[in-house]
């Protein structure tokens, strides 16, 4: 065997495996730009785009002419053999319509409950609730209902209640049902995702806060919020059971009136809904109360992880990241999901170089995310657009002409690691609920009880981030479980716990969990009756359903040889990889070097695909012990297959691992008479595909198909690099960037002023809060805005 099966297009992989830009319509569009810019992505290796309304739209959002540019944009992606795919907003975040939900039912606007001391004055249209005094605060405080202010950022309109289920309905409307009445015939092929962008609560300094809440909460939960709003936003014996019952409905709300709608409209359509919420700051009930609970909504369940937030010079900075890559995983592993999305590379600025994607690439694809969005191609940066969010992957950087190298890269580590199943044997429960018995906004953060709540819910994230990281460190496959996935996928048999398709031999109880469902205490039961083993750091939780409960320590008690408790991390992960030995690990059976990331992907034939990742600045050289009977390295840099060199142990071979700074391997791990029956190779995206998503498992060409390959995959042979001084090439007329002037405006001369404060006082004298481009127009808002003959100004 000189090469594994089914990797007949590592090379040149194909438009689904390759990047989805994000692509910034923030300007006058036209068609000669839109075919430009295709043009460029095609010739750059890129597979396709999300096409994104983005503040500095001056085209208006779902007009004729929108469509008819849509439409364009559509039929030159199917020329050059790209996909074409719905962005679901006019900027962010999701739900709103570019303001067409508001102007459409304005009584869906959200709004929040704000707590506001007796000597400050009341927020603009805030309407007093009840009036508290809670110990240690010295006074009375009042409790404010404040709707959501109109902003630019929204149309010049409030932010939608997202827990309304109308507000919902209208957005579909719309929005997607006019997709559908234009381009249905292209779903599931040049068309295949809905990216949704942060769609989040509003409650700001205080509590969501709207009349439907009230009604809902007194409906599930049979008594009047109002008059448990002491416990709710302040510390008493009450507050945990009340705070858990708030953050109950809220989640339940937001998933029946947002994402399942969504969800299920997707897949009537045949498309797959993707993107991501506010995952970046777990746990965050004041975003969303349990991001898994929303991304089991998703056929491909997204993140974001921006430039800005990974540093592959800073270990400590990007140590947050790994939570949620970890979350958006998960999810995808126990339902099924092949692909995983991320918006990516982001507001790094201008001086991000090409060595700087490279890091983040590997570090995502090694934790399981495998669809890159990244962010942003701005089409222009005319004005105040050059300053939202850069850089820009588009023909304004200098280094655009050698992208393909990061494409390359990237699409074959996809082709490659996209088929099979991650198959994680621990199951690490996730103490979200908890944190809500602790969460106090900032407007309520008014005593020094309320202020210990705040610092144990930093402890928590801190304690959570630490443990994931350490069992990272350690080679320990894992999942993490959310109790309201696990009470909906759970179940147990022969010592194991069954989530979805994922099967753990061994679960674990984290430090700081107060708090579980009661069915999660049902599923645990189950497990442990089951013959399951379970290990728990910390305190036993001591609260069921925010309630004091001993039925945790009952269940602990009553399974002493299987409820394991530890003293500490080290404890847990000794154990761990004692009883669950790692597939892959040192050559002496120990751990390999921190801050590696490793990912196995295992096909049907048993090959096993391992990708191993050293984003950080560290040079790694270790022998390593994998399974496997042959080892093949895949080199993603020219698409090249070869036998790894390796002795045999037992179980396995022993190879050597040696990777720079920002290094990555590919490894095909071979078992013996791996292979499908008749010999072929396995189609790479046909298998694994969720259900009722057929469409995201494209087949390759058949063997010999002589068809031309769309430009993304046509060039993707090896090519030279260019060393040496850079060529310097005129594009257009040349201008000279002024960073202060003299400007006249209103007829009052301003002498020396920076550009920047310039721009926002010419935007202020005509009636603007701020450059117009920085906002949303909601129609022809903008363009159509009229002013006196003696308006404008001079430089």
């Amino acid at each position: 065997m000189d090469r594994p099966p089914g990797f007949d297009d590592f090379a040149a992989p194909p438009s689904a495996c390759r990047q989805m830009m994000f692509w910034s319509w923030n300007g006058a569009m036209t068609r000669e730009r839109i075919s430009e810019m295709l043009e460029q992505f095609a010739a750059r290796g890129i597979g396709g785009v999300f096409v994104h309304a983005r503040p500095g739209l001056v085209t208006e959002y779902l007009s004729e002419e929108w469509w008819q540019l849509w439409s364009h944009a559509l039929a030159e992606c199917r020329r050059l053999g790209l996909e074409c795919h719905i962005y679901d907003e006019h900027a962010f975040p999701s739900a709103f319509a570019g303001g067409h939900v508001m102007a459409n039912r304005p009584h869906v606007g959200a709004g929040r409950l704000s707590c506001v001391p007796g000597d400050r004055p009341m927020p603009l249209g805030g309407s007093l609730v009840a009036t508290v005094e809670p110990e240690g605060a010295g006074a009375p405080l009042r409790l404010v209902h404040v709707p959501e202010a109109a902003s630019e950022r929204m149309g010049g309109r409030p932010f939608v209640d997202i827990l309304n289920p109308e507000a919902t309905e209208e957005f579909l409307a719309v929005t997607h049902d006019e997709y559908a009445r234009r381009y249905a015939s292209a779903f599931g092929t040049t068309v295949k995702y809905v990216f949704t962008d942060e769609p989040d609560l509003r409650g700001g300094d205080g509590f969501h806060w709207t009349t439907l809440l009230e009604t809902e909460f007194r409906r599930e939960h049979g008594y009047d919020l109002r008059e448990r709003l002491l416990d709710l936003g302040f510390c008493t014996p009450a507050s945990p059971e009340v705070r858990f019952d708030y953050w109950s409905t809220v989640n339940r709300l937001f998933i029946e009136s947002f994402a399942r709608p969504v969800y299920e409209w997707c897949a009537q359509h045949g498309l797959a809904f993707t993107g991501h919420y506010w995952d970046h700051t777990w746990p965050s009930p004041a975003r969303q109360p349990s991001n898994m609970a929303l991304l089991r909504w998703m056929q491909v369940p997204g993140i974001d992880l921006l430039g800005f937030q990974f540093d592959h010079r800073d270990r400590e900075k990007s140590a947050k990241c790994l939570v949620y890559a970890k979350e958006v995983a998960s999810v995808a592993n126990q339902l099924g999901c092949e692909r995983v999305l991320c918006e990516g590379y982001g507001g790094r600025g201008y001086d991000m170089a090409l060595r700087d994607f490279k890091p983040l690439t590997d570090y995502l694809l090694a934790n399981g995310v495998n669809l890159n969005v990244p962010h942003l191609s701005h089409v222009s940066l005319a004005g105040v657009r050059k300053h939202e969010w850069p850089q820009t992957l588009s023909d304004h950087a200098s280094w655009w002409d050698e992208y393909r190298l990061v494409a390359d890269h990237e699409a074959r580590l996809t082709y490659a690691a996209c088929p099979g199943r991650t198959r994680n044997r621990v199951l690490l429960l996730h103490p979200t609920t908890s944190a809500w018995l602790h969460y106090v906004p900032a407007s309520f953060d008014a005593t020094a009880s309320t202020r210990l709540d705040t610092a144990w819910m930093e402890a928590l994230e801190r304690s959570q981030r630490t443990l994931i990281a350490a069992l990272n460190d350690r080679q320990v496959d894992f999942d993490l479980g959310d109790e309201f996935v696990l009470a909906e996928w759970a179940s147990s048999a022969d010592g194991r716990l069954t989530v979805g398709r994922c099967s753990y031999k061994r679960s674990i109880v984290p430090e700081m969990t107060e708090n579980l469902l009661a069915s999660t205490v049902d599923v645990l039961r189950a497990y442990l009756e089951a013959g399951g083993i379970l290990f728990a750091l910390g305190e036993t939780p001591s609260r069921v359903n925010g309630r004091r409960s001993d039925a945790v320590r009952a269940l602990a008690e009553a399974h002493p040889q299987r409820w394991i408790r530890l003293a500490s991390r080290d404890e847990l992960a000794r154990r761990l990889r004692a009883e669950v030995p790692p597939r892959i690990a040192a050559a002496d059976g120990g751990p390999l070097p921190r801050d590696l990331y490793v990912l196995r992907r295992e096909r049907d034939d048993g090959t096993a695909v391992l990708v191993i990742a050293n984003p950080f600045e560290q040079d790694v050289d270790v022998r390593v012990r994998v399974e496997g009977e042959r080892l093949f390295v895949l080199d993603t840099a020219n698409g090249t297959i070869l036998p790894q060199a390796s002795e045999p142990c037992e179980g396995g071979q022993v190879a050597r691992l040696r990777l720079g700074p920002s290094g990555c391997a590919l490894w095909a791990a071979v078992p013996a008479g791996a292979g499908r029956p008749d010999g072929t190779a396995r189609d790479v995206l046909a298998a694994e595909a969720p259900t009722g998503a057929p469409f995201l498992a494209p087949r390759p060409s058949p063997s010999g198909d002589t068809r031309p390959k769309p430009p993304c995959v046509a060039d993707a042979s090896p090519r030279p690099v260019r060393f040496g001084a850079p060529v310097v090439e005129r594009m257009q007329p040349n201008v000279l960037p002024l960073d202060y002037g003299d400007l006249t405006v209103g007829g009052a001369t301003q002498a020396g002023i920076a550009v920047t404060a310039a721009d926002t006082e010419v935007w202020r004298r005509h009636k603007f809060e701020q450059n117009a481009w920085l906002g949303v127009q909601y129609r022809r808002a903008y363009l159509d805005r009229t002013f006196p003959p003696d308006s404008g100004f001079s430089v």
